[in-house]
């Protein structure tokens, strides 16, 4: 036996330190209640627990997410029962306004009521608030609620429509438009519009900072560049039927247009001046768009765009030459006027009004009053007629299909979060199970190896003891 080295002694010491750090270990478990309380217990289950712990913590909120929501629409269901409730009691008072038995002063208390009982329903509409978010006026929507612990595990309940007193009932609906035509008279010398107010259609003046001549194509283009909706102005085509076909050849001249060009038909040869004539207005440099036809007994002139015919006469007697149909003169401009046609469509009817309306071939014209609307909000419920009471019969019927339909939708999500709430209940349920397999201590484990440990630690101690004590009995064996 070495007096040195005690291997002896080191065994059962290193023993006696194992059984030490176990039995520290089991107890801190034992104490504590977790298997895994640091990464040193378990690095890959620690990791796993943390995300089972974030997904339970966030199933909690949830539930409280979900438990709010039905708590929320519970809240928006009271206040719309308690509209419906009013608008009840409006439909018994027309009903009763209805009665052909009722005079005015009985209808105007049942309006009375009427109209306090709409007060009401708008006053609940507007003030129905979940933590501090109106519910009913029209300002909650496209609300998604978390009811999951991950991003993107929403519920969308959708948009309320606002149940305030002039957005329940029926729509008005607007009279179909109609279309309205006016054929204007021949425009005429004093047809110029010269300054404000003189052509006024639908409240929108004509006259836009610049004259407008006496032309057709000039008015028409003015009308619709005022912007009137629903209007458009036309330039009737001009067309001038003339005989222009003298028996004898008379004597003068005729200016065409102001264009310089003219034709001295003096002495010409009997039968020529129809001809002349058809080949001068049919230059293209004289008219443009203007057309001349020998109809076999003269000419027929035509102004595609509306604008105005101008002869001048500068010498002899117009009447020898047959301009039937077109307006001369000898020494002055004779002009030969279109019209301006007008087709309205829309609702509200054509006015035409101004202080040249008449002289511009439009008659002055006042628009009936539009045909009523069908339909109306319950703001606008007037018991104060039979027919008012009527109308409010409707009204309060479609509204409490909408305040009906509203409150089966919020039933129906009140259903709907409770059953979520389940699940969420469920889920988290399952992952705290899971979490506490992998971090919780076995109690009947651990106890098993508390008592190991422990029997081990008092072995090690009894051996540490024998095997110091067998060096002692060499130490006495050298002394004696």
């Amino acid at each position: 036996m070495p007096l040195s080295l005690n291997p002896n002694r080191l065994h059962a010491g290193g023993a006696l330190d194992r059984a030490q750090t176990d039995l520290a270990k089991i107890t801190r478990r034992l104490a504590s209640g977790l298997r895994v309380a640091e990464a040193a217990d378990d690095a890959a289950g620690l990791a796993a627990a943390s995300r089972l712990d974030a997904r339970v913590r966030g199933l909690r909120v949830a539930g409280r997410n979900a438990v709010d929501a039905v708590s929320m629409a519970q809240t928006a269901e009271a206040a719309l029962g308690s509209i419906a409730g009013n608008l009840q009691r409006v439909r018994e008072l027309a009903v009763q306004a209805a009665n052909a038995s009722n005079g005015s002063s009985e209808r105007a208390a049942l309006q009375m009521e009427a109209a306090g009982l709409v007060d009401e329903i708008d006053r609940v509409a507007r003030t129905t608030r979940f933590n501090g978010q109106a519910l009913l006026d029209g300002s909650f929507s496209t609300a998604a609620l978390q009811v999951g612990s991950d991003p993107g595990q929403t519920a969308d309940v959708g948009t309320l429509a606002s149940v305030r007193a002039g957005a329940l009932g029926v729509a008005p609906t607007p009279p179909p438009p109609t279309t309205t035509s006016v054929a204007g008279a021949d425009l005429t010398a004093a047809s110029t519009i010269t300054g404000p107010g003189q052509l006024v259609i639908n409240g929108v003046d004509v006259w836009q900072g610049s004259t407008v001549t006496a032309d057709a194509k000039n008015l028409a283009a003015a009308i619709n560049a005022a912007g009137i909706a629903g209007l458009v102005a036309t330039a009737a085509p001009l067309t001038a039927v003339g005989s222009l076909n003298p028996a004898a050849s008379p004597a003068g001249t005729i200016f065409i247009n102001g264009s310089g060009l003219y034709y001295d038909f003096t002495n010409a040869p009997p039968g020529t001046v129809t001809s002349t004539m058809l080949w001068l207005f049919n230059q293209a440099n004289v008219w443009q768009g203007t057309t001349a036809v020998d109809n076999g007994n003269g000419l027929t002139l035509t102004r595609a765009d509306g604008s105005n015919v101008v002869l001048n006469v500068g010498t002899g007697d117009p009447s020898a030459l047959g301009l039937g149909g077109i307006t001369y003169g000898v020494g002055t401009d004779g002009v030969t006027y279109s019209h301006v046609d007008l087709s309205y469509t829309g609702s509200g009817g054509l006015t035409i009004a101004g202080s040249k309306a008449s002289a511009l071939g439009l008659p002055p014209m006042t628009a009936p009053p539009p045909p009523p609307t069908s339909g109306g909000w319950v703001s606008q419920i007037d018991l104060a007629s039979a027919g008012g009471a009527a109308s409010a019969l409707l009204t309060a019927d479609a509204a409490l299909a909408t305040v009906a339909a509203m409150r089966a939708r919020l039933g129906a999500t009140q259903n709907r979060f409770a059953a979520a709430l389940e699940a969420i209940h469920t889920e988290s349920t399952s992952a705290s199970a899971a979490r506490s397999r992998i971090v919780d201590a076995d109690y009947a484990v651990e106890i098993a190896a508390l008592t190991r440990a422990q029997v081990l630690q008092q072995s090690g101690l009894a051996m540490l003891a024998q095997a110091n004590s067998r060096r002692a009995d060499v130490l006495k064996l050298l002394r004696s």
